[in-house]
């Protein structure tokens, strides 16, 4: 679920449409002078030539996109031009988020929202407010992400921006599904969804219709899971010949949960057999996971130990923090059932300092709890 920074989650991306700059990519990174580029024009259309281009740059060139930033900055700030410092300050918290400086990022994100709210450009508007609610996404603070991705709400709808719209209730309802709160999550997945069926973006509604059903799973709503996944199944055929590993497993876990393991087996090696094949790292920890927790239904501990162990080791390729936290309580719940009660306590602890470290109150409840089943049976 992962930006509108051009990179951190791919697909989340609102298209900020621009002048069609005519110099190829290769011509313009090969250059040293940035500043002669564009002779035939000059002023702020020359300003706003290498900033288009700098966004268009994405992540492919983040050296070449600071610069080019930071000279637009200059620019811009010489002809009093806001346009331009709104663009060239985005340019540069782009490249600040995309090398983990979260703070540089955050101010210059704030300083360009405060020149292109003086011009009431919405679009661009939208796009900082979300790369903004992003950083603070990043650092697991939820509350000032919602902040700022509902002020870009306002400005998408200003704009009559219905892609836009629709994109940012998902990922408001994906940072409420990100604090728990499963039934706000829903009703802002189900508002997204609705504008993507108008649009008829079948993939966007693939993706939504699995979120609402994972939702569902978590308050324990496990028919009207089932409902969901079924439904994005049989939407993913319209675009795609190949099955989704995360969707297989998320109804594998629903079986797991109605107590039919043969069938939850079946559907988790599935999904692990499509991870292989299309080199998902998230589908490879995420099957491995459930396998673990497969195994540790049935009281196989040891198969249970060693999926979860394989499973952290994707997880910490892809940086899930909170992936790791919930794989670390399992691995306690295994040894604490194993009565291996100090190797449990260890897992917890850690599990609970990298909770209460990064804001996850999830894990970080499951972890106190899982603590106070250790002190009791000490």
């Amino acid at each position: 679920m992962k930006n509108f920074i051009y990179s951190k989650t791919r697909g989340v991306l609102l298209v900020y449409f621009v002048a069609v700059v005519t110099l190829s990519a290769n011509s313009y990174q090969d250059s040293s002078n940035h500043i002669n580029l564009f002779p035939n024009i000059l002023g702020n259309a020359k300003i706003d030539s290498l900033n288009n281009y700098a966004f268009n740059l994405g992540t492919s060139n983040l050296k070449l996109r600071m610069k080019i930033g930071e000279e637009c900055y200059q620019l811009s700030k010489a002809n009093n031009y806001d346009l331009g410092l709104a663009q060239s300050l985005n340019n540069i918290g782009v490249c600040y988020f995309n090398n983990n400086s979260d703070s540089a990022a955050v101010t210059y994100f704030k300083k360009a929202l405060y020149y292109v709210e003086k011009i009431k450009d919405y679009k661009l508007e939208t796009i900082i407010a979300i790369n903004t609610a992003e950083v603070y996404s990043h650092e697991h603070l939820f509350d000032l992400s919602l902040v700022y991705y509902k002020k870009a709400m306002k400005s998408a709808v200003k704009s009559a921006d219905s892609v836009s719209v629709a994109k940012i209730f998902n990922l408001i309802g994906f940072t409420y599904w990100r604090k728990g709160s499963f039934t706000q999550a829903i009703k802002y997945y189900k508002q997204s969804l609705k504008i993507n069926k108008l649009n008829g973006d079948n993939k966007k509604t693939f993706k939504l219709l699995n979120n609402i059903g994972t939702a569902y799973y978590q308050i324990k709503d496990y028919k009207l899971a089932l409902e969901y996944y079924v439904e994005a199944q049989n939407i993913r055929k319209s675009f795609s010949s190949k099955g989704s590993s995360i969707l297989i497993n998320n109804i594998g876990l629903v079986y797991l949960e109605l107590n039919d393991t043969t069938m939850a087996n079946s559907l988790f090696k599935s999904g692990q057999v499509l991870a292989n094949e299309t080199n998902s790292i998230l589908g490879k920890g995420y099957s491995y996971l459930n396998l673990g927790d497969l195994n540790f239904k049935t009281k196989k501990y040891k198969s249970a130990l060693k999926f979860y162990a394989k499973s952290k080791s994707f997880y910490k390729q892809l940086n899930d923090i909170n992936g790791v936290a919930k794989i670390l309580n399992r691995m306690g719940k295994v040894y604490l059932e194993s009565k291996r009660v100090k190797l449990a306590k260890k897992l917890f602890l850690d599990a609970y300092r990298i909770s209460n470290n990064n804001g996850l109150k999830l894990t970080k409840t499951e972890s106190l709890i899982n603590i106070c089943k250790v002190q009791i049976l000490s």
